[in-house]
């Protein structure tokens, strides 16, 4: 079991050292140059305590500039020995240098941060790096032209490197890179700087990220680059030697997309329409890759190969897009493996990759306390469990404030959570904390500022943005803002709802804290938003203070992941565990299987979580399967059974009037006139499809009737369609603007003002329609333009190509005017295609509205019987834990018998009824499905059943059992809870006494009757029992009493006296009858009543025999032998 203390950071010793082997006569002259954070004496036996060679320590320098300002590696070193033209044996850190020599340039290096620009370094790819190399060209080798290949490859693979050298094996010339996120311009250029060098390639980006010639000197524009390649046409020789040097074209996806040549509205980039492409690598290629218009875009891009590069490309494996022999995967697992199990010379790059842990809290026992000891009327509490709801706000303050406020205090004071003290504190120095809105994030900068503990950190909140500001200088601006804040404190706090989740490197992050659902409705199909979120702590971080004088250096050894939804936490970490790996695209993965990804995953990613006493608790793999449901378990155990979780398909339910009538009955279990009130006032659900999560699912006939309703009269119609500026005009007359821009501007917005007049709609609603009507059209619009700008730029070639061979005038008047009607063709044709598109987009925009209008419409209409059928089954549901007291079975292993497939079998259908207000066979029915005759058809038809899930059912009743038989055993004191704390009333006179309250009364009885509890002649008697805690408190006082023990020195004669002569009851009914003997004798060794005392206790409804004058007769009849003479007088 791993250690669940929080360390972050372990102290380091940077050293570059050097040694020689003086009796190796190959190495004579050579000197090995070495770094290590540890004790150099213990690194140099590593590295040759298997051969034969005797090693000489010459000297070790601290790693570290002269200026303090920061550590540097032998790599660094290694670079600038390089470029100094310093002989180096392949594959190694030996160099033909002495070691005085390199002791001496050691000094310069440090002096002048290796300031010397020479030439190209040499490389060796590590092994994994080459795999992925050579993978990928047999695979392009074997598919040819058109193939495609993933590198499912997480941050410090080293991909840009790895890239270039698949690159130089395929002897690609043209080579154009894509990225979504042009920040990480720097590292392509850096590599080719450093490994490729400008005497073998150019480089050329129109990037605004590389614009600084003093940082990116080798860095041309295209027009630059145009200009060098013309000017070489007129010395043979260069041209010739020019002609072997490649290109590297490094693009934004924005830019790319923004191009007329590509879809978009701008004149860029129409060479790199023109070029045919050796490979094209689409890098960060999770994001806004799969678009139709980058689709479009990347269509009108020639090229032989493609390679996609991802280090979370959940979504590419989920669409099995590659082939299994088309993915090369590198995980984090492989990256700890590989850091674990490094044995080459020279510094493992995987050393100062930190190990991630993570903690996985429930919020709702942090925010509601009393859910630790059961919470019946859990729906008091349905917030609780969902940390959007926790955290939401109204008029910018959170609705559940004080929720909030404990929820704060408990993460800076209780010992289980991370900020609970300056120790913990000042290992997670700087944390993310992600949220699901704005708002919440505003609100909770405020509150933070003000705590007593967090207001001494520096806040930023990096969420949300100036109208209109483009989103890349948001976050740019934002990174800007967290830096800032990390130099001015010492430790800080950055809230965020997405932004600098993904792309972007803060080193000092040590932990994340999830405090949201990530928009968890889409999380299932996009977990690489939670893992892209987690792996921002994981950055590698070297820092120095002074600690009393003297200056101590510092690595970041472990970084952290705090998650306070746990089963959706451990519902990720099986996705990171196992859907990141190639062949889980292709394959269903049994639960052995994805057991064993996770014991691997689990070596190098702890996890803790809560038991079922809040104390923290290592999983292991079959926990990380498991634990999900039984978190699910434990809540619906505290909720009384009143969880959501327990059901599913419940849209399906919607779908059955018979069913919804089984459902509706089991809320209906008081009077029976109150019953027959709810059955007048039952409607009929009248809508339209709805799936198996509850959405609405609207027919085309439901559509098409409203679209008829709105636009059916033909001035309605005829309002609409003229609404818009046409599309062909608009967009000849826009010259710069972008289509997607002008689209909305000139023609979605007039067209759903117009909609809005004939129906109005919410806000939401119109921004919806909106976006559904621009997915629709604007892709259609931007692959016409791509179309016409490719069509014209062949026109003017032609042209162009066409007059050098004009001899004359006329000639070229003649090529002019047949050029001139091949343009005025293609003008005509694109102006017919969006004329096309402007009608077809009004048609298209009339659908989307009456969709989403019947949708709407439809889902307000299912929305109150989708509530009332969850509150129903919660009822429903509420009824188990009563039936578990009464009925519940243990194996004879003490392990739980009971489950939800065999719950009925020991019930009597009489009293199964009476608690739930169904039969049994309807109950079966909701479980298992089967055939049954519609009502209003009598027809036979068929329900496939599953609306309870089984599997959190299970768990939940399991802790039940398990939590009545630890609460078994009332004699023992200090446990306030009971058994009863956990299971919710059925009918008013079955609501339970609390313990304190019993306790209350019997005290103030014995106030009455004092030495009440000393005599064994005492006989009590609880006439409407309805869950023996009267008894057992009575039973309790006897026992303990002193002269009870004198008189009766054994315990278990002193017990039986007790049962046998001194306690009754009457219970009203079988099932509270069994409930409270199951209780009172819940201690025994069969947790039952013992034949013996069954007599003392009975089975009537005491309360209709008082009123029938009989009870009084009745008891003397049943406990005469035992009632005192006062009684029988």
């Amino acid at each position: 079991m791993k250690n669940s203390r929080i360390d972050v950071y372990k102290p380091c010793n940077p050293t570059i050292y050097a040694y020689t082997s003086p009796n190796d006569s190959h190495l004579q002259g050579w000197t090995k140059i070495g770094y290590t954070g540890d004790e150099v004496e213990k690194r140099i036996w590593e590295q040759s305590h298997t051969s034969q060679a005797e090693e000489k320590l010459e000297w070790q320098k601290p790693a570290v500039f002269d200026d303090d300002s920061h550590t540097f590696s032998d790599r660094d070193f290694h670079a600038y020995l390089e470029k100094l033209g310093y002989e180096r044996k392949p594959g190694t850190e030996w160099f033909k240098i002495s070691p005085e020599k390199a002791k001496e340039l050691l000094n310069a290096f440090r002096e002048n941060h290796g300031g010397y620009r020479g030439g190209v370094q040499s490389y060796t790819l590590r092994k994994e790096q080459k795999e992925a190399v050579d993978k990928t060209l047999k695979y392009f080798e074997s598919h040819g032209s058109g193939s495609e290949f993933l590198w499912n490859a997480k941050p410090r693979f080293g991909k840009t490197l790895t890239a270039y050298s698949l690159c130089k094996k395929l002897d690609a010339k043209r080579i154009l890179i894509i990225t979504n996120r042009p920040v990480i311009a720097d590292s392509w250029y850096a590599d080719y700087a450093k490994f490729l060098g400008k005497d073998n390639y150019y480089f050329v980006s129109d990037v605004e990220e590389l614009h600084d010639k003093n940082k990116y000197p080798y860095c041309l524009t295209r027009a630059e680059y145009t200009g060098t390649i013309k000017n070489l046409t007129g010395n043979l020789k260069e041209y010739r030697k020019d002609k072997e040097k490649g290109v590297i074209e490094f693009v934004s996806l924005q830019d790319l997309k923004g191009s007329k040549a590509f879809g978009g509205q701008y004149e860029k980039l129409y060479d790199v329409a023109k070029i045919n492409y050796d490979i094209l690598i689409a890098d960060e290629s999770h994001e806004a890759f799969d678009t139709l218009k980058t689709r479009v875009a990347f269509k009108q891009i020639s090229r032989k190969y493609t390679l996609y590069l991802s280090g979370t490309p959940f979504k590419a494996l989920a669409n099995n897009r590659f082939a299994k022999d088309a993915i090369f995967n590198w995980t984090y697992t492989g990256e700890q493996e590989a850091k674990r199990d490094w044995g080459g010379l020279g510094e493992n790059p995987y050393a100062d990759m930190p190990v991630l842990n993570m903690f996985a809290y429930s919020a709702s026992s942090m925010v509601i306390p009393e859910l630790q000891n059961g919470a019946v009327n859990g729906e008091e509490f349905e917030w609780a469990f969902d940390l959007n709801e926790l955290f939401k706000t109204s008029g910018g303050h959170f609705i559940h404030d004080s929720a909030v406020d404990r929820f704060l205090d408990l993460l800076s004071s209780d010992p289980k959570y991370p900020f609970s003290s300056p120790e913990k504190r000042g290992e997670i120095r700087h944390t993310l904390w992600l949220l699901e809105r704005v708002e919440s994030a505003k609100a909770l900068e405020e509150k933070l500022k003000t705590h007593r503990v967090f207001g001494s950190y520096g806040i930023v909140r990096a969420a949300g943005k100036a109208e209109k500001e483009d989103e890349e200088k948001s976050i740019q601006k934002s990174l800007v803002r967290v830096r800032k804040a990390i130099r001015d404190n010492a430790m800080t706090i950055t809230l965020s709802v997405g932004q600098l989740t993904t792309g972007v490197t803060v080193p000092e992050w040590s932990a994340v804290l999830m405090l949201s659902n990530l928009a968890s409705s889409t999380l299932q199909a996009r977990p690489e938003r939670y893992v892209q979120a987690i792996f921002r702590a994981q950055n590698p971080w070297h820092f120095q203070q002074i600690e009393d004088g003297e200056r101590k250096y510092f690595v970041k050894e472990n970084a952290y992941v705090f998650d306070f939804d746990p089963a959706r936490a451990l519902r990720m970490y099986d996705a990171f565990a196992n859907d990141l790996y190639s062949h889980a695209s292709e394959e269903v993965l049994d639960s052995c299987q994805r057991q064993e990804n996770s014991a691997r995953l689990l070596e190098f990613f702890p996890v803790y979580g809560e038991d079922e006493d809040g104390n923290m608790e290592a999983l292991d793999s079959s926990q990380i399967l498991s634990y999900p449901v039984k978190f699910e378990g434990m809540e619906a155990v505290r909720r009384g059974f009143r969880y959501d979780g327990l059901f599913q398909n419940i849209g399906i339910v919607l779908q059955n009037a018979e069913v919804m009538g089984i459902i509706s009955q089991a809320n209906k279990r008081m009077e029976e006139e109150e019953a027959e009130k709810n059955e007048e006032e039952e409607e009929e659900p009248d809508f339209g499809d709805i799936d198996a999560q509850g959405n609405a699912v609207p027919s085309e006939d439901s559509i098409k009737e409203t679209e008829e309703k709105i636009f059916g009269s033909s001035s309605a119609r005829l309002e609409f369609l003229s609404r818009g500026m046409d599309l062909p005009s608009a967009i000849e007359n826009s010259k710069k603007e972008d289509v997607s821009s002008l689209v909305s501007k000139v023609f979605i917005k007039p067209v759903m003002e117009a909609a809005q007049e004939i129906c109005p709609m919410s806000q939401s609603l119109k921004n919806e329609c909106a976006r559904a009507i621009s997915n629709a059209l604007i892709p259609k619009i931007a692959e016409s333009e791509a179309l016409y700008a490719l069509e014209t730029d062949r026109i003017k070639d032609e042209r162009t190509e066409a007059l050098k061979s004009a001899e004359s005038s006329e000639m070229r008047a003649e090529i002019n005017k047949i050029y001139d009607h091949k343009q005025k063709e293609a003008e005509n044709e694109k102006q017919q295609r969006l004329s096309n598109l402007d009608n077809e987009g009004k048609q298209i925009a009339m659908e989307i509205v009456s969709e989403k209008l019947t949708q709407q419409e439809e889902k307000a209409e299912a929305e109150p019987f989708m509530e009332k059928v969850k509150a129903d089954l919660r009822s429903l549901a509420s009824a188990v834990p009563t039936f578990l007291m009464a009925y519940g079975t243990y194996n004879e292993d003490g392990s739980c018998k009971t489950t939800i497939e065999n719950l009925d079998e020991n019930i009597s259908e009489e009293v199964f009824q009476e608690v739930t207000g169904i039969s049994k066979e309807q109950f079966k029915l909701l479980r298992d499905g089967g055939d049954y005759t519609d009502p209003l058809t009598r027809e036979s038809r068929h329900f496939d059943g599953n609306v309870f899930n089984s599997p959190v059912f299970n768990t939940a009743i399991a802790d039940f059992m398990s939590l009545r038989k630890e609460l078994a055993n009332w004699f023992e004191e200090g446990d306030d809870r009971d058994i009863f704390d956990y299971i919710p009333p059925q009918k008013t006179n079955q609501i339970f006494t609390p313990k304190a309250v019993v306790k209350q009364m019997i005290d103030l009885f014995e106030e009455e009757e004092p030495g009440c509890f000393a005599d064994p002649d005492h006989t009590f008697a609880d006439l409407y029992i309805k869950s023996g805690l009267f008894i057992a408190e009575i039973v309790k006082r006897l026992y303990r009493n002193p002269e009870m023990k004198r008189l009766f020195p054994d315990g278990e004669k002193r017990l039986d006296h007790i049962f046998s002569s001194q306690v009754f009851g009457i219970a009203p009914s079988e099932i509270i009858y069994r409930i409270a003997t199951n209780f009172i004798f819940g201690f025994s060794s069969n947790r039952t009543i013992p034949d013996k005392y069954r007599p003392n206790f009975e089975i009537a409804d005491s309360a209709q025999l008082a009123k029938e004058g009989k009870l009084a007769s009745f008891v003397e009849q049943r406990f005469g032998d035992y009632l005192p003479d006062s009684y029988k007088d």
